[in-house]
């Protein structure tokens, strides 16, 4: 029987990617193993380090023959040709290009519903509440549409370019638009009717940020460039307290158990009273985190790149597991409270528990990741470099324990 190079092709390709899927996973959790514990001068009586060595490749191959890896195929696949940013929203993802059109497609099938072009570009994801889709564009424009149609509703006019998501909470929307200067970084905080664009206040926050606000039961936190964190009345605006920190924060700040955690990009965490702003405890991680801490479970996770994710206590700020080569953080998880997920950009993605870093469950994708995937629905939703956002189907990626 002579096979063809076609048919040889597709015998060997699925070969070959399981093997690099293999040498990635056993990698990555070589790497994680090897750096959970400094490696020091034994003392008289403790292992050598040829036993410890042995010792840890053998919790490896236990690990990894623990570990439920699944290979995961596109259920459907939709070209959009350039950057786009993705959100979930019931049954439906909304896609944001960077040309300045949103395209809601069925989350099951890849069916378009409906496409709008909003003109400008939009530089976040877009937020959705009770029918309506908001998204803001460079051109200082919030829009409203309606989920079912994409008909327009309603457009807000802000004093500066919208490049953070909307925001929604007991029918108030919360905008942040930059105005654009450069010399003194100031964002102005909106608060919009949800329902009908209305103006309820506004405030000069002076400190520019790139994320959204994060709001709670009774107030909405902000932080940014000036070095200051605020707390304001939701429905008033009124400030309730602003505290003075060391470092620029470009994080979004969340909040939980009756404290606001803060991550400065030069490497302070603070964790603050959220009724008065009093500092709690602080800790200098000593590197650069690029999103916003998490709070999962009672852990609170940090991330710094690919190269470590650390988790530690809300209470008092003490380490509770590090994770070297963990990957990219996903924030938020949009599942359990005690799993964490992370991703590669080069296409894995993994489970851990918040509880003791363990890997539980890995995802392993044929396309890269251009942006952090979307998980929701048993699927996970990504948006690859060569132009395609793709759906996954992916067992009990969102099961709740």
């Amino acid at each position: 029987m002579i096979r063809t190079r076609r048919g040889v092709e597709a015998f060997l390709k699925p070969l070959v990617v399981l093997f690099f899927v293999v040498v990635a996973l056993l990698f990555a959790l070589m790497t994680a193993k090897g750096f959970r514990e400094p490696l020091t001068p034994s003392a008289p009586g403790e292992p050598t380090l040829s036993n410890k060595l042995h010792r840890d490749l053998a919790d490896i191959l236990e690990e990894l023959g623990s570990l439920r890896v699944h290979r995961l195929r596109p259920q459907w696949e939709l070209e959009v040709g350039g950057n786009a940013r993705l959100a979930l929203c019931a049954e439906t993802l909304l896609v944001a290009l960077g040309t300045g059109s949103i395209i809601c497609v069925e989350a099951s099938t890849g069916a378009v519903r409906w496409s709008q072009d909003l003109g400008a570009w939009i530089s976040a994801e877009p937020t959705a509440w009770n029918g309506i889709v908001f998204a803001g564009t460079a051109n200082r424009l919030l829009f409203a549409l309606d989920h079912a149609s994409g008909a327009l509703l309603w457009t807000f006019t802000a004093d500066g370019e919208i490049l953070s998501s909307p925001v929604v909470s007991d029918g108030i929307l919360y905008l942040l638009a930059d105005n654009s200067s450069l010399s003194d970084f100031s964002n102005l905080l909106y608060a919009l009717d949800a329902a009908s664009g209305a103006l309820l206040w506004q405030v000069d926050s002076k400190s520019w940020t790139p994320s959204p606000p994060t709001v709670n039961e009774w107030g909405v936190f902000t932080a940014g460039s000036s070095s200051t964190v605020m707390a304001l009345e939701k429905r008033t605006g009124e400030q309730l307290w602003s505290r003075e920190i060391e470092g620029v924060v470009y994080s979004s700040l969340p909040v939980g158990a009756g404290k606001v955690f803060v991550s400065t990009i030069d490497g302070w965490l603070y964790a603050m009273d959220a009724s008065s702003g009093a500092v709690i405890w602080k800790q200098n991680v000593e590197e650069f985190t690029p999103s916003s801490p998490l709070l999962a479970g009672d852990s609170l996770c940090i991330n710094y790149y690919e190269t470590r994710l650390t988790a530690l206590s809300p209470e008092d700020g003490s380490i509770r597991w590090t994770l070297d080569a963990g990957g990219l953080m996903m924030i938020p998880s949009c599942a359990s409270p005690n799993r964490v997920y992370t991703y590669f950009p080069r296409g894995v993605l993994f489970v851990l528990d918040a509880r003791s870093g363990k890997r539980t469950a890995a995802y392993a994708f044929p396309s890269d990741f251009a942006r952090p995937p979307r998980l929701g629905q048993g699927q996970v939703f990504a948006v690859s470099t060569d132009g395609f956002v793709r759906a996954y189907p992916a067992p009990g990626i969102d099961l709740v324990e």
